[in-house]
């Protein structure tokens, strides 16, 4: 059965009342418990009223409840365990209500004990439909004592990333922080769990979530580089998307994905610059090359040979009040991370005082975000000046061919993302001359497969497609 708008609206109320019951009943437990003595016996007196409003609450959780797992992907077992529970529980608290009111004063053994027995079967009944409520948010096995006495079940902890098994310490990791809330065991969204690898291998409604050697056709890759806007971006709901550090190796896991199967990074032939990102992405302590710094900036040869002028706190200050938001991401020599809100104003009339705020510091420019600001061509002229960069982002900018080849100036450049641009299969001769050039993100543009393979663009990883796909 499909929720109608107002059904799924309330059903996504559940995990806000669903805190109430709990929250009212155990504290209506702990005032039965200190009512039978002496000093709080007065207690007794407020019991009817907690125990109907706890009554009251869990009722409502349950109708809601009842409306978000007819309109989610949950495992039924688990769901129909939760859900009997939960009504057993809401009418466990009815039975204390009204057991309350009829025990006021009295106080002897048998009414005593009687009281205790439903109250122990309430906390029971709140403590297990509150352990599968988390399994159906959290996954399986997300309350066990195997924390506690397994010692197979404590983190790995992995001091050098050539002894990471490439899908166990490096992948899987990735994809359950950011896509287990949604795609575990139990809640299945679109059919699709990510708890295992034969589950992501499997797929979900919408096909398989990988196509192993085939980055670029996998649903995965596309989802996660859609536009953040695009109802169809995961993970969703305004979850924290995946870094470019995390994409790199989760579109690179695809490709080489039979290769990889049982090994290490130490015995694939991951690239070293991945490594060192992987590297300081899990803050692992050795490098790709054994160095005991798990800073990717900080080892890479690139970065440490720079010689750079120190950043005029003015210069920085130009930039802020232009709208720009900046970060330090190197102190020595000082690197830095400069990205402009989407829809901040950039108008082509009336931004090139803001884009000029960059070249006061265009040489400490590593990574640039544009992205959805109306940049236009002419205004590239300023980002080519920034010949450091290593990352830049110009998706959802009516970029042409005529403004990528403004940028063949960019020769440090790694990575590209121009995902809802005006380019065409034009600009891949320009972008194939940058020599360090590996990813380049062409999502929704006029570029099309056949474009990609007749240019000469070896080396290059395109990642999530064209819209003509």
């Amino acid at each position: 059965m499909q929720l109608s708008g107002a059904g799924l609206f309330f059903g996504r109320l559940h995990p806000l009342l669903v805190h109430l019951p709990i929250g009212v009943l155990v504290l209506a437990v702990l005032f039965a418990v200190l009512s039978y003595r002496e000093k709080y016996a007065s207690l007794r007196q407020v019991m009817p009223v907690v125990l109907f409003a706890g009554f009251i609450c869990a009722a409502l959780s349950c109708v809601t409840g009842y409306l978000l797992a007819t309109g989610g992907d949950y495992d039924d077992e688990t769901v129909s365990l939760h859900r009997w529970l939960a009504i057993g529980t809401t009418l466990v608290s009815l039975v204390a209500y009204l057991f309350s009111r009829k025990d006021r004063v009295a106080a002897h053994a048998a009414t005593k004990k009687t009281g205790i027995s439903i109250l122990l079967v309430l906390l029971a009944g709140i403590t297990l439909t509150g352990h599968y409520g988390a399994t159906l948010t959290h996954g399986a096995g997300y309350l066990s004592t195997d924390i506690l006495f397994d010692k197979a079940a404590e983190k790995k902890h992995i001091t050098d990333i050539n002894h990471a098994l490439v899908y166990d310490d490096l992948v899987q990791p990735v994809l359950t922080a950011k896509c287990g809330s949604c795609h575990n065991s139990s809640k299945r969204k679109g059919g699709l769990s990510m708890h295992t690898l034969a589950a992501v291998l499997v797929g979900g409604k919408h096909g398989a979530a990988i196509k192993p050697g085939d980055a670029l056709g996998s649903l995965v890759m596309k989802r996660v580089t859609l536009d953040p806007k695009d109802e169809k971006f995961m993970p969703a709901d305004n979850k924290p998307p995946l870094t470019e550090t995390e994409k790199k190796l989760i579109s690179w896991w695809v490709d080489h994905e039979a290769e990889t199967a049982g090994k290490t990074a130490g015995q694939v032939n991951m690239p070293a610059d991945l490594k060192v990102a992987v590297a300081g992405l899990l803050r692992i302590e050795k490098n790709s090359e054994g160095m005991a710094d798990s800073s990717a900036l900080a080892s890479n040869n690139y970065v440490a040979n720079l010689k750079l002028a120190n950043v005029n706190e003015a210069a920085v200050n130009k930039l802020k009040q232009a709208g720009f938001r900046v970060k330090f991401i190197h102190l020595k020599p000082v690197l830095l991370d400069i990205s402009l809100p989407a829809s901040t104003g950039v108008l082509p009339s009336s931004s090139p005082d803001k884009m000029n705020a960059l070249l006061a510091v265009k040489d400490n420019v590593l990574w640039l975000n544009l992205s959805g600001n109306s940049i236009s061509d002419k205004q590239l002229d300023t980002v080519s000046r920034c010949t450091n960069l290593q990352r830049l982002r110009l998706d959802n900018n009516p970029v042409t061919d005529k403004g990528i080849t403004r940028l063949q100036g960019l020769q440090n450049l790694e990575s590209i993302n121009l995902c809802n641009t005006k380019i065409t299969g034009q600009s891949l001769p320009v972008l194939a001359a940058m020599h360090k050039l590996l990813h380049i993100y062409v999502w929704q543009t006029a570029i099309t497969p056949a474009d990609i393979s007749s240019a000469d663009t070896t080396g290059l990883r395109f990642i999530a497609g064209a819209a003509a796909q």
